[in-house]
């Protein structure tokens, strides 16, 4: 009859020690929690908030500040194709007949007779025209600069402007930048993506003889612009 309760004994003090670890992680789980963050309230009364152990505390937003630098990822592409086609006919016909005609005797005007007949003017006119046209544009930018902060507006959002210049052998390359950033767009590496920026503007230019090279002379542009064929 003693080993039944010899069993029974067995599981009393097995329980025993699972509640007592149970209570002494619990403790030691609510002092770690109060020591990193993990409970909120029980210092000042509040009901007992808890929060996962992996939890992250968000960082508060960042404050800009006129004269900060964000560095903005320039990456436009754009395609663009057009067709057009266009034909125009144009027919008409003339029939004409000089029924009476004057002359001048002294100082008064007098019919004059037609001895060969009225005159006769009779034609036709036929025009065509046709054209055809396609275009066809690819254009795509993509670099990387530094723009500052010009002004912060009172809804937050922010001015920004950059202007980079580069001068080698004679060759002058200059690109300005310039838009309208939200604070929450920009990226935690301080970036900025150009499809985030609204009203975005970009100019690209080039001076030297490597752009000259390449750039049509003043007569092509003329005849570009005048066009006559």
């Amino acid at each position: 009859m003693s080993k039944p309760r010899h069993n029974w004994m067995r599981v009393y003090w097995r329980t025993y020690f699972q509640a007592a670890v149970m209570v002494i992680f619990a403790l030691g789980t609510v002092a770690w929690g109060q020591q990193n963050g993990q409970y909120h309230g029980l210092q000042n009364g509040q009901p007992l908030q808890f929060r996962s152990f992996t939890h992250v505390r968000a960082l508060p937003p960042r404050e800009f500040r006129t004269n900060d630098l964000i560095t903005v990822n320039i990456d436009y592409r754009s395609t663009t194709l057009s067709e057009g086609d266009m034909q125009r006919r144009k027919q008409a016909g003339i029939t004409a007949v000089l029924a009476d005609w004057i002359r001048l005797r002294g100082a008064d005007l007098k019919p004059a007779t037609q001895a060969d007949g009225d005159p006769t003017i009779n034609g036709t006119l036929n025009s065509q025209y046709r054209a055809t046209s396609d275009a066809e544009s690819t254009e795509a930018m993509r670099f990387s600069m530094a723009a500052r902060i010009v002004e912060v507006r009172p809804n937050g959002l922010l001015v920004i402007h950059g202007k980079r210049t580069i001068q080698n052998n004679g060759d002058t390359w200059t690109q300005v930048i310039s838009g309208i950033v939200r604070p929450e767009d920009v990226l935690p590496n301080n970036s900025v993506r150009s499809e985030d920026i609204f009203d975005l503007y970009i100019h690209k230019s080039e001076e030297g003889d490597v752009p000259a090279g390449y750039r049509p002379g003043m007569i092509t542009r003329f005849l570009d612009f005048v066009n006559p064929f």
